[in-house]
């Protein structure tokens, strides 16, 4: 359990809470520099009050910080003997972490296309980079790569033209193509 507690002139207020929004719906909550996952590693609460003209910030979370879940040795060798060395030679993440993380973006993309939003810019990009990594990976469906990368980028340049009705047929394409893929080769 990690908790911060701040506090704020009334001044800043509003930009924080915006900032604050920003990075819960991006899936990521900066404080005190310190980067917080919310997607990988739990849940957070956020009290606000104003106590004597500031702005008291209260973040409780169920969380640790990206430092805090580095792996140890035990956990390095078998994470080591997990993913494929050719990908770690290159710099690139374990296949299953990366592939964990784009799960748990697409379950926020699809929420916003659902109800009819736009989804989180931060988050968009981050899974159209992670796409784009993801489809690096040999032996792991690459007749699907191609036309995964082509229909991600359709839907991310739907995004950021704001079009909501292409991003909806854009990532209905990307859902089939990631569903045939994930049956084929899970």
């Amino acid at each position: 359990m990690s908790k911060r507690k701040r506090l704020f002139p009334n001044t800043d207020a509003s930009e924080l809470v915006r900032k604050l929004a920003e990075g819960l719906a991006a899936g990521e909550v900066e404080l005190d520099g310190e980067t917080f996952n919310l997607a990988q590693n739990g849940a957070v609460n956020v009290k606000l009050k104003v106590k004597h003209g500031s702005l008291v910030v209260k973040l409780t979370a169920d969380l640790a910080s990206a430092a805090a879940h580095a792996p140890t040795p035990k956990t390095a060798r078998s994470t080591e003997r997990i993913s494929r060395p050719s990908a770690a030679a290159h710099g690139k993440p374990p296949y299953k972490n990366l592939k964990k993380r784009m799960n748990d973006d697409y379950k926020l993309i699809v929420r916003k296309i659902k109800i009819g939003d736009l989804p989180n810019a931060t988050v968009v990009e981050r899974f159209h980079r992670d796409s784009l990594l993801m489809t690096s990976y040999p032996d792991k469906g690459e007749e699907f790569y191609v036309p995964f990368r082509q229909a991600i980028d359709t839907f991310v340049n739907a995004v950021r033209g704001e079009n909501i009705a292409q991003a909806k047929t854009a990532l209905g394409q990307v859902d089939h193509l990631r569903k045939t893929a994930h049956r084929r080769y899970k």
